[in-house]
């Protein structure tokens, strides 16, 4: 991965496009309950998209999202982009306002984020305010999340039905990349082979469970490879 330094600016600008995605999915969902709410709302966020200038910090893949029309925006759209909350989680973590990265075996509650994030807020101060953390405490908790994104998919290799080289098993592999993992300090325990959750191996975690931490494991590997990286937001990469 080619580094570079995002500024505590670039971030903060960040999270206020990531700010307003996420504001235009609640009033999506919110004018499904009422029609009126929901223009008001929406006639809101327009408003202070032009005047905080917010529009032009959206990547190309977040505008069309963000003036859609009220109607347009899609069931899977809506649960596929919420998912960006835990992605401007890590983000916040980033910039200090979250004084510890939260674990990984679940979602960042929603009220844990929010309360960092901009919303109908005049942008600059944020801006200014927002310090980046030291680089090589990113760079760790980027190959701490990458460990994570890759036993995800070990796990999602696995339940599709794929196998290992001969002689070797899923469950070596596991074992050894958790002992490792464990020796350099980049995850904290181990259980039955595995990533230790709170006393269950990762891969034994309740479905539901699984696919929320799985959800945001992705998300913030991709914030923090955005954070090392040189790439723009829509072309990150998140290869374990």
């Amino acid at each position: 991965m080619e580094q570079t330094d995002r500024s505590g600016a670039e971030i903060a600008e960040r999270i206020a496009a990531l700010t307003a995605l996420l504001l235009r999915l609640n009033i999506e969902v919110a004018a499904r309950r009422d029609a009126a709410t929901g223009r008001a709302h929406m006639e809101r966020l327009r408003t202070w998209l032009s005047a905080e200038k917010v529009d032009d910090l959206l990547s190309p893949q977040e505008r069309p999202v963000v003036h859609s029309e009220l109607g347009e925006l899609t069931d899977e759209q809506i649960f596929s982009l919420n998912w960006r909350l835990q992605a401007a989680g890590a983000l916040v973590w980033s910039v200090g306002w979250l004084k510890a990265m939260p674990r990984y075996d679940r979602s960042m509650p929603a009220a844990m984020v929010q309360d960092y994030l901009p919303m109908f807020k005049p942008i600059q101060p944020f801006v200014r305010v927002a310090e980046r953390i030291e680089r090589p405490v990113i760079e760790a908790e980027r190959e701490r999340a990458e460990f994570w994104h890759w036993r995800v998919r070990t796990r999602l290799l696995e339940l599709q039905g794929m196998v290992p080289p001969a002689g070797d098993s899923f469950v070596a592999v596991v074992e050894r990349a958790v002992a490792g993992a464990v020796s350099s300090g980049v995850i904290a325990g181990a259980r039955e082979g595995d990533i230790d959750c709170d006393g269950v191996p990762f891969g034994k975690l309740p479905q539901a469970a699984w696919a929320d931490a799985a959800s945001s494991i992705i998300e913030r590997h991709y914030a923090l490879n955005w954070l090392c990286g040189n790439e723009a937001w829509d072309e990150v990469a998140t290869h374990t």
